[in-house]
């Protein structure tokens, strides 16, 4: 090792030299030696170790990223470097997330299936307490999970998969089981039902409302369903959806106990569908129409469009606030925004999630300008390992102008 100046020989090689120079008999001179061998040799060992803790310090100690900026030209993936908090996560298959706040939410999975009969039972539920860089599991159960949600600063509830009791079909689940916490992820309570419900939208600890019938591909024999007994029973509220024109009631979003929204849809034709969407401010008493789109009348004759609900997009999910923003998703429609109730949409995101390239699984929108989606990813990014890409978590701060990917999990 040499740390040379520029008018001659190094410092080492002067010290190095001064110590073996047969020359140096008095006994300071030798013990000087002695000393600079220690500090070349301590020098030389030290060196190669620090270049190797160097390179293998994890991706979370690099400078924050910036987020991506929207173009021109849609791209299924951020392009621009982006907050990593490491590898991504093996053996696991996130389905859902739900947060309370920008910092505190839950995260639902099931481990990776290898059965060639397609049947792998098992869920497990995560907390996070700093945006989903970091997951520790706080439950796990026997039955698959299928969608959280949140409610309040602490309260979720979770939906398991149907059980032997469920053939196909529409409404063929004759019963339907909820976790329940309380207390922000920490202790949960089974609750099993005789009403079938999926879409499950908690207002408190024991309010939530929901679709019941499980809606199968037609979305047949279902209807809105409010619980004030913690999941325990379930009583048929008024389905507004409008009649004779072939759409039922397929998923609900309740932003309290007062505020919510219904979404009807009709039979999906590759990637288009009926939908109309109610909202109701006084607890469901009330409801009124905020958009439709692709409805026919009973004679066949196309039904005026409300709003700007797009037709395209697949059985749409919604993330709503009491003010009115919101977000909804759909199978090949992509991400798109309201900030009046559900009359105007505006797409989104169209960096990070495109239309039939990759999809949005789940989406929590915790404030007007702040929201985590989970989303499917393109395998034809160039990035992918070698195992594939899975899910991604990724969070915006900006109304889903720019994100930041937060989390992601191999295929």
């Amino acid at each position: 090792l040499r740390t040379r100046n520029a008018g001659g020989p190094g410092s080492i090689d002067r010290v190095m030299a001064t110590a073996f120079d047969g020359r140096a008999r008095h006994p300071s001179r030798r013990l000087f030696a002695a000393m600079a061998v220690a500090v070349a040799v301590a020098l030389v060992v030290a060196t190669p170790i620090t270049v190797l803790l160097l390179r293998q310090s994890p991706r979370g100690t690099l400078a924050p990223a910036t987020g991506v900026s929207p173009s021109a030209h849609a791209t299924p993936t951020p392009s621009a470097p982006v907050t990593s908090t490491g590898p991504p996560h093996v053996n696991l298959v996130p389905v859902g997330v739900a947060f309370w706040d920008t910092q505190r939410g839950l995260l639902v999975a099931t481990p990776a299936c290898a059965s060639s009969a397609g049947v792998c039972p098992g869920g497990l539920i995560e907390r996070t307490g700093n945006g989903g860089k970091t997951w520790l599991v706080v439950d796990r159960v026997s039955a698959s999970l299928t969608a959280v949600a949140s409610a309040g600063s602490d309260v979720a509830w979770v939906s398991e998969a149907g059980g032997s009791s469920c053939g196909a079909g529409a409404g063929s689940c004759l019963a339907s089981t909820l976790l329940l916490t309380t207390d922000g992820g920490t202790h949960w309570t089974v609750v099993s039902s005789l009403t079938p419900v999926a879409s499950v939208s908690p207002v408190s600890r024991t309010t939530a409302w929901a679709v019941a019938g499980l809606p199968g591909s037609l979305g047949l024999g279902t209807i809105p369903v409010r619980s004030s007994d913690g999941g325990r029973t379930w009583q048929p509220r008024a389905a507004l959806c409008s009649p004779g024109i072939g759409v039922t009631p397929w998923a609900v979003s309740f932003a309290s106990a007062v505020d919510g929204w219904l979404m009807c849809t009709g039979v999906a034709a590759t990637d288009m569908q009926s939908k109309e969407l109610w909202s109701t401010h006084d607890g469901g008493a009330i409801w009124q129409l905020q958009s439709q789109t692709c409805l026919s009348s009973a004679n066949g004759q196309a039904a005026r469009d409300v709003g700007s609900l797009s037709c395209v997009g697949d059985y749409p999910m919604m993330s709503l606030l009491s003010d009115g923003h919101g977000w909804m998703y759909a199978e090949r429609g992509g991400l798109s925004a309201t900030s009046d109730g559900g009359q105007k949409w505006t797409q989104i995101g169209a960096n990070v999630v495109t239309n039939d390239v990759n999809a949005v699984i789940s989406a929590s929108l915790v404030g007007d300008m702040n929201g985590f989606v989970l989303i499917t990813h393109s395998e034809s990014d160039p990035v992918c390992p070698a195992l594939g890409c899975g899910p991604e978590l990724l969070s915006t701060h900006d109304g889903g102008r720019t994100w930041t990917i937060v989390d992601s999990w191999v295929a």
